[in-house]
């Protein structure tokens, strides 16, 4: 039984999930997709594909079960070390950062997500849960605030934020995962 939703997520749809962080790399656009579950397992959506640094709405769709949440890329903080990165953030993430952006943490809240993932930071897989109890308790006033900061400074949602929210934080390196599906794409030999 998994510990936390990122390795829930990941025994269930690792590889769907690495095969998307490569095509969101190769094609440096956003993707995502709805999470349901259905009969007890995880089940992922099609696939949106935005631009370089923002997604439409993921939309829940009929069939596939109840949507329980969201995964998606931010191909722009893949590579953190890279001056393109830098020049379009402005900075370098602070490390109480945790790769949600603002609008990320309002749409989750406004869909009533159980959980919401994203994927990037140098290929790390990070995952708030707990938002649909959080809902129920935290007040409105605590939530905009931190919105609202956030975006004033220009800030992604920081672990402090979560933890006033009442969310829990999880966070995998899913890099191996990505590299040995591009070796395969590109026709590389295993060293």
């Amino acid at each position: 039984m998994a510990e936390n939703i990122c390795d829930e997520l990941w025994e269930e749809l690792g590889d769907a999930i690495a095969r998307i962080v490569y095509e969101s790399e190769e094609e440096y656009k956003e993707k995502g997709a709805v999470i349901y579950r259905k009969d007890g397992k995880l089940i992922m959506g099609n696939i949106v594909t935005g631009t370089e640094v923002e997604l439409e709405e993921l939309v829940p769709e009929e069939g596939f079960g109840e949507p329980v949440g969201s995964f998606h890329t931010h191909p722009a903080e893949f590579f953190g070390e890279e001056k393109h990165f830098i020049g379009l953030t402005g900075r370098r993430p602070s490390e109480q950062e945790i790769g949600f952006t603002p609008q990320d943490l309002m749409s989750a809240f406004l869909e009533n997500n159980e959980f919401i993932c994203v994927v990037g930071d140098g290929f790390t897989l990070h995952c708030l849960s707990g938002i649909r109890e959080s809902r129920k308790t935290v007040k409105v006033g605590v939530f905009l605030d931190i919105i609202r900061e956030r975006m004033e400074l220009m800030q992604r949602i920081c672990l402090e934020d979560a933890e006033k929210l009442g969310l829990n934080y999880c966070k995998r390196d899913i890099r191996q995962a990505v590299v040995d599906i591009a070796r395969k794409e590109k026709g590389y030999l295993e060293p």
